[in-house]
């Protein structure tokens, strides 16, 4: 079981959440992500136009090559991302939650097919 543990803030008593920085490339804008929020859903919300289809981890077409930082990935389809495009640093983008700052390139339609 793996716990993260936010910082206390005295002021107000409460724990800040923790929240890691990811560079897109080809974007201007670096996306804040939040805990446990994958890096799709903070680019959507931060106005980027990330390709992507079912949001599940089942059609691969948000995936995308990590060139920096560590990502945890949730639930996926192995039809979606292969353990050799895994090994190679490929990622879902709506399946993956980062754990560092992070810098990412969505893969171009002729390369995820």
């Amino acid at each position: 079981m793996c716990f993260r543990l936010g910082l206390l803030d005295k002021k107000w008593g409460r724990a800040d959440t923790v929240s890691y920085q990811v560079k897109v490339r080809g974007q201007a804008k670096v996306v804040q992500v939040g805990e446990n929020e994958t890096i799709l859903d903070a680019a959507l919300d931060a106005g980027i136009d990330y390709p992507f289809g079912c949001q599940s981890g089942t059609c691969g077409s948000c995936k995308s090559q990590l060139l920096a930082g560590e990502v945890e990935l949730e639930d996926y389809s192995d039809l979606a991302l292969t353990d050799d495009e895994r090994a190679q640093g490929q990622i879902l983008a709506c399946s993956a939650v980062p754990v560092t700052d992070c810098e990412v390139a969505w893969l171009e339609t002729e390369e995820t097919s």
